[in-house]
């Protein structure tokens, strides 16, 4: 089960979320190293990126292919994310970007359970 809650105010905002992705089965750890969140500095905008739904896209743990649509190159999660150089573009292009990716990868998976949520 994944646990997300986002909460924006003029205060700030809070994004919390539990880690591991697990198997339905029987509750144990399904890939170690993925999250269920990252989170992304563009221009203008720091913002917190969840998911909820399949663990791998396109043979990638979700975490890092959201992270390689956004930086637009691939990388190897055995390494970290670290900080990587990000195009130069607004949220607003960016989860444009993403929300395009997914649409076209989830039509190739048969419209799975999959939720985002954006903070």
């Amino acid at each position: 089960m994944t646990l997300i809650t986002g909460i924006v105010n003029l205060r700030g905002a809070i994004h919390v979320s539990d880690r591991l992705t697990t198997l339905l089965s029987n509750g144990r750890p399904f890939d170690p190293l993925a999250n269920k969140t990252i989170i992304y500095l563009c221009d203008g905008a720091v913002v917190t990126i969840g998911y909820t739904g399949i663990a791998y896209i396109s043979g990638r743990p979700t975490d890092v292919w959201i992270a390689e649509q956004l930086v637009g190159q691939d990388i190897d999660p055995r390494f970290g994310f670290g900080q990587l150089p990000v195009p130069h573009r607004n949220i607003y292009a960016a989860l444009e970007l993403l929300r395009n990716s997914l649409e076209r990868e989830l039509k190739t998976l048969g419209s799975p359970h999959f939720a985002l949520l954006v903070t």
